[in-house]
């Protein structure tokens, strides 16, 4: 290329040099190989100049190879070394976590024990203040403090328990029946009962909180008397308690009209609906009884029908009065009659006498299918009543609960009270009534059956007329 390039120059210059100079001699004739010869060695040089630079760059990349391949395996080497070392950090972490979760335990453990003392120490306190035994708080000393306060505990708990199998004298108050306060002597027998005398009587006592005593309603000093004097009985009436800390109320003898009063009004409507249904049920027998009356005399007369005497049959119905009475009764005045018109009489005789032998049977077996749901509207409205107290009040003092309680209860009683006596016993009335007209039933086909017996079992006016 450089060659053609020279060539070139040589071609297009000699022209020019021809215009501006004048034509020179002819040159020396030159050979193209001494011609090129320059130029062949300026582009040996050129390319030995890029072979070298060649060489340098191939030295220069081997040598930042080399470097980078150092780097690397130098970088692999620390991250080896981080990663031992993480290895390291992390079991070194979970060794610390697995102590820090025992430190955990353990402190768990101490504060669980702590607090079982505590509340074993305050125990102890509480219920040695109760008879009179005060203990100072220790419990700020740790478990020095406990161990301390813990020995004269049980120190002073074997005196108590050595005191509670003996029966005592002191000298002390308590409050009377009028709510005075009378000084005398006690009687404790060990920490369960306690009796107060004085020159005129002697009178059980029971607690009235915070230590205090009171007298018992019922007296018992006789058993207060005989323990002063040192002796005993085979049978010896006590009052027990648990302890002087808490109050013991008295339990009113409760009569017929607080139970009735806890009802409330529906109580009031489930008893009132009872004594309706004890007034249907005593009616309902007394109609029973009289439409079962005549039974003796029915029987004679049907079988003195069934012998030809008709007559006789009707003087002996002429005064009796009862169901199967008044259905054959009815028949006997129209023997000569056909036997549909006979039947028709019966019939209509015992649809009359219907009536009156299941009169007050309904109404008595609706009183006691309503009587429970009244006791479950009682339930419920208790129950309602209850429940407002308690989103007023809370449940606090249980007293506050006791009326609505009691009268979900109450009604639900009385419902079953009144229900259960309704139902035998209208039941039982029914099966009576249904034998009584088992017995009309009966009275009216022997006296249809007598008819045609006496005919021969032909039904003809002049065969009835011979019965009657």
């Amino acid at each position: 290329m450089i060659r053609a390039l020279l060539l070139t120059t040589m071609v297009w210059g000699a022209p020019a040099l021809a215009q501006d100079a004048p034509a020179p001699a002819p040159p020396p004739t030159v050979s193209e190989a001494d011609a090129l010869a320059p130029l062949e060695a300026a582009y040996q040089k050129e390319y030995a100049y890029l072979l070298a630079e060649r060489d340098g760059l191939d030295k220069r990349i081997a040598a930042q190879k080399a470097e980078a391949d150092q780097a690397r395996a130098k970088a692999a080497a620390t991250l080896d070394q981080l990663e031992a070392r993480l290895t390291a950090l992390q079991v070194r972490v979970e060794n610390a976590e697995d102590q820090l979760a025992d430190v955990e335990r353990a402190a768990s453990s101490a504060s669980e024990a702590e607090d079982g003392l505590a509340a074993s120490w305050f125990q102890a306190r509480t219920t040695l203040s109760s008879d009179g035994v005060e203990l100072d708080d220790t419990s700020t000393g740790g478990l020095p403090g406990y161990a301390e306060g813990f020995r004269r505990a049980f120190d002073a708990a074997s005196d108590r328990v050595a005191l509670g199998r003996q029966v005592r004298l002191d000298t002390g108050a308590w409050f009377g029946h009028d709510g005075a306060e009378v000084q005398g002597d006690l009687v404790r027998v060990g920490n369960i009962a306690t009796f107060g005398r004085t020159a005129g009587a002697s009178v059980a006592l029971l607690p009235a909180g915070e230590g205090r005593l009171q007298a018992w309603r019922e007296g018992g000093g006789a058993t207060g008397d005989v323990l002063a004097q040192g002796g005993q009985g085979p049978t010896m009436g006590l009052f027990l308690h648990e302890g002087r800390t808490k109050r013991i109320d008295e339990r009113e003898p409760k009569t017929w009209a607080d139970i009735f009063e806890a009802g409330g009004v529906v109580g009031y409507v489930i008893l009132g609906l009872g004594a309706l249904a004890g007034v249907l049920i005593v009616l309902r027998m007394l109609t029973l009884w009289t439409a079962g009356r005549g039974d003796g005399k029915v029987e004679a007369a049907l079988a003195a029908l069934e012998s030809g005497r008709a007559d006789e049959a009707r003087s002996l119905l002429a005064s009796a009065r009862g169901a199967a009475a008044n259905v054959v009764g009815r028949m006997l005045p129209h023997l000569e009659q056909r036997r549909e018109t006979l039947e028709d009489l019966a019939n209509e005789a015992l649809l009359r006498e219907a009536p009156r032998i299941e009169r007050f049977g309904s109404a008595i077996l609706v009183a006691a299918a309503v009587a429970p749901l009244l006791g479950l509207l009682g339930t419920v409205t208790g129950m309602i009543a209850t429940f407002d107290i308690i989103t007023e009040f809370g449940t606090g003092d249980p007293r506050m609960l006791s009326g609505g309680i009691s009268a979900a209860l109450v009604t639900t009683q009385f419902g079953l009270i009144v229900a259960i006596p309704a139902l035998l016993i209208g039941n039982l009335l029914g099966g009576w009534g249904d034998t009584l007209m088992s017995r009309a039933e009966n009275a009216a086909l022997r006296v249809l059956n007598a008819v045609d017996h006496v005919d021969g079992g032909h039904d003809t006016p002049d065969a009835l007329k011979r019965v009657s």
